[in-house]
């Protein structure tokens, strides 16, 4: 994201014709098809959080993979760096929104956080886009982590608990 302040990026809603007008402009640079189709990251998941892994302290790596373990809503919320890497690949309108890591998994169909943040949740710049194509490819990703914890690729605790 550029290094713009916060009311820098806010669009001013105008007249209903304005601002149709501009989404249409919009449309035109980003065709909404083009925002269907998925370029992952050619990374895998599992290498992008094995990456992340460096800086982390290492005795709470094993508990952070037992508690993404626990299921896919688990697992999507300690993923952000993959979502971020699968969606940097693809086409952006340009228009950014606060974004909270739950925001993925709570909308997906509907590309926008719509005033939820968690309690410990960061918000962070996003882009709008989404498809239905990354839901799918995260719970991929999730069955690749799940593989990866079978076949003892990566340490996981025994008990994900606090």
């Amino acid at each position: 994201m550029p290094d713009r302040a916060l009311r820098d990026r806010l669009i001013e809603l105008e007249n209903p014709a304005t601002d149709l007008d501009r989404g249409r402009a919009l449309r035109k640079r980003t065709p909404r098809r083009s925002l269907a189709r998925l370029t992952p990251s050619p990374r895998a998941a599992v290498e992008i959080l094995l990456d992340q892994n460096e800086t982390r302290l290492p005795e709470l790596v094993p508990l952070r993979f037992a508690r993404m373990l626990a299921d896919p809503f688990a697992f999507y919320r300690g993923t952000a760096a993959v979502m971020a890497a699968d969606l940097a690949a693809g086409p952006s309108s340009g228009i950014d929104v606060m974004c909270c890591g739950d925001a993925h998994l709570g909308s997906a169909h509907a590309s926008v956080l719509r005033g939820y943040v968690g309690t410990s949740d960061a918000v962070a710049n996003a882009i709008i886009e989404w498809s239905f194509a990354y839901a799918d490819k995260s719970l991929d990703d999730f069955h690749q982590l799940q593989a990866a914890a079978r076949a003892r690729d990566i340490d996981v605790a025994e008990s994900p608990a606090r």
